[in-house]
């Protein structure tokens, strides 16, 4: 089994399953990808599972937590509002 297995897409999910330690490059604009990982994760030792929300467009790069986000000028769109949600809600994160 691998120990450790990044990814960013659902396509990558059957991949990240397989491993004993995952990260997961949350793409905050894609509020999608977001809601089914976190799905997955709850059903796979969400204890194994490393979320880093980074963004794509915007001001793009990793996102150390909330605050760092907020300093970003013109990224708090409804997607990555909901993307956001979806960590703080399902995963207790930020």
């Amino acid at each position: 089994m691998p120990y450790l297995i990044a990814g960013d897409s659902p396509n990558d999910h059957g991949m990240l399953v397989m491993a004993d330690h995952k990260l997961w490059i949350t793409r905050l604009e894609k509020p999608v990808y977001q809601k089914a990982t976190v799905e997955l994760a709850l059903l796979n030792n969400p204890k194994s599972w490393l979320f880093q929300p980074t963004l794509i467009s915007h001001s793009s790069g990793f996102v150390a937590d909330s605050k760092d986000l907020a300093k970003r000028k013109n990224v708090a769109t409804d997607k990555i509002v909901e993307s956001v949600q979806l960590l703080k809600t399902s995963l207790k994160k930020w």
